[in-house]
């Protein structure tokens, strides 16, 4: 059995892990007040718009932050299922499906497909996408891709080499 989870943070961990997505909520919301002080909602409607912009960037900044913090994953790799349980998902906290449907195993680092930054996933057979662990940065989202890669692979030969096994020892003793 292998396991893995995201590391527990207090929220003021995650905000300072998450300092660039703080600060682009800053500056949204910064922008915005400038341009609520300024005069400038008053002088034009088309001032709206920058606003509403401004406020949306904020506000989606800070929900990355909560989000990062309120939806941590625990993976585990047992006898060729792999189960992933996410404790704050309102429909199916635990997915489990087997190892052998695991099309790959990818990571947001360079990916266009993910929608949030250094997020592990999988591709199954059937067309789903899962996504879950959260790393704070390249190196470590790297290092959790080789380890998820490793840990399918052993599961799939352990899964080929196990009917095997069973045969053998199922032998009479003597036999070929």
């Amino acid at each position: 059995m292998l396991e893995f989870r995201d590391k527990d943070l207090s929220l003021w961990e995650t905000v300072l892990d998450m300092w660039v997505s703080v600060a682009a909520a800053e500056i949204g919301f910064g922008s915005a007040y400038v341009i609520h002080k300024g005069g400038l909602l008053e002088a034009d409607v088309a001032f709206y718009i920058p606003w509403v912009l401004c406020v949306g960037w904020g506000c989606l900044g800070v929900f990355l932050v909560l989000v990062r913090w309120w939806t941590p994953s625990f993976v585990r790799f047992d006898g060729g299922i792999v189960s992933i349980y996410q404790p704050h998902r309102r429909r199916e906290p635990r997915r489990e499906f087997k190892v052998s449907d695991v099309m790959s195993v990818q990571t947001s680092v360079g990916n266009k497909s993910f929608h949030s930054l250094f997020t592990h996933g999988v591709w199954l057979r059937d067309g789903r996408q899962i996504s879950f662990l959260r790393a704070r940065d390249v190196p470590e989202a790297k290092w959790v891709l080789n380890l998820l890669r490793e840990a399918v692979a052993e599961q799939r030969r352990l899964l080929y080499l196990h009917p095997q096994t069973v045969r053998s020892l199922n032998r009479p003793i003597g036999s070929q």
